[in-house]
């Protein structure tokens, strides 16, 4: 694992060469790849090639307001099941 210290490199692709929609991360020296993605987009990325693999996840996050005033997010992790 690399040291904390040190900086890492993560490279953005926008699958539909817009920033709202999907988008794949890769993290220099590291062999996963990350699918982010809205919730409307679920049908093309399990049509995508990391969906067949292992690890696939859905991060579901509402931002809400807290009883402070600030943001609160409700998190759900969701694996993928493809077949």
């Amino acid at each position: 694992m690399a040291d904390p210290a040190q900086g890492r490199t993560i490279r953005l692709f926008l699958v539909d060469g817009k920033p709202t929609g999907i988008m794949t991360a890769e993290i220099g020296n590291w062999s996963g790849k990350i699918v982010i993605g809205g919730r409307a987009d679920l049908p093309e990325i399990v049509r995508r090639p990391e969906a067949g693999k292992t690890g696939v996840y859905f991060w579901l996050a509402r931002i809400q307001p807290c009883r402070n005033g600030s943001k609160c997010t409700s998190e759900k992790a969701i694996p993928l099941v493809i077949g």
